[in-house]
């Protein structure tokens, strides 16, 4: 399979829920954190295109950080989700970014539909 290419269009948080809801079929869960470049979904602000052309999503279920990788491996660069929808799972740790202390206490709660939750800082 090939590897996506950037997208044409800027990511918006229905394409991450998309991607949240296989996750959640592959792992039982329904919570996700994601930080990095798309957590900027959660902003009250409309950020500029140019911020939202990333392809991959930093994520991790809350409960469960340390099946990201497992998740990923299903849904990242070269899979088929990544293909057709032109964004993939990538795995990271709670501990990768640097946050200021009660982070977690503000995150930005976003449902999808379908029943999953995004946590976005």
């Amino acid at each position: 399979m090939a590897k996506p290419t950037p997208p044409e269009t800027p990511a918006d948080i229905d394409r991450v829920g998309e991607l949240l809801v296989e996750a959640s079929k592959l792992s039982n869960h329904k919570e996700f954190v994601i930080i990095g470049s798309l957590s900027v979904l959660a902003s009250e602000i409309s950020p500029p295109d140019e911020m939202l052309m990333s392809i991959y999503v930093d994520f991790y279920p809350k409960l469960d950080p340390g099946r990201a990788g497992e998740i990923a491996r299903q849904l990242g660069p070269e899979s088929e989700f990544a293909e057709q929808k032109g964004l993939y799972a990538d795995a990271v740790s709670p501990f990768l970014a640097a946050l200021p202390d009660g982070w977690e206490e503000r995150l930005h709660r976003v449902a999808h539909p379908e029943g999953v939750i995004g946590l976005l800082p």
